[in-house]
């Protein structure tokens, strides 16, 4: 929040979504971790995060229509999602501890 604060102050051009998506990275890592992802692991989950909210916005078209849904198939939409899930799946299994007794 601070950069943002030093770009408007100078008149430079902020990226709004790149904001948006650091912003919700630092919420759902410490609500969901309780903690902040530095250096590579917060790359990778700004990835993460990224392509969910890609996959978030696209069109899918068994939504709409069910007859026509083996169109995601053949589209590799299901694919992107399958693979998305398993790193979130992962990213969880590997971050969740088991409370002691």
């Amino acid at each position: 929040m601070v950069e943002l604060q030093n770009f408007s102050s100078s008149g430079g051009l902020v990226n709004l979504s790149e904001a948006l998506v650091s912003l919700t990275n630092n919420v759902v890592c410490r609500v969901a971790f309780g903690r902040k992802f530095d250096g590579g692991a917060k790359n990778h989950f700004h990835a993460m995060l990224t392509e969910f909210l890609v996959l978030l916005g696209t069109f899918d078209v068994g939504d709409f229509i069910p007859s026509l849904a083996w169109v995601s198939g053949l589209n590799g939409f299901n694919a992107m999602v399958n693979k998305c899930y398993e790193e979130f799946e992962l990213l969880s299994c590997l971050s969740v501890t088991p409370s002691k007794f």
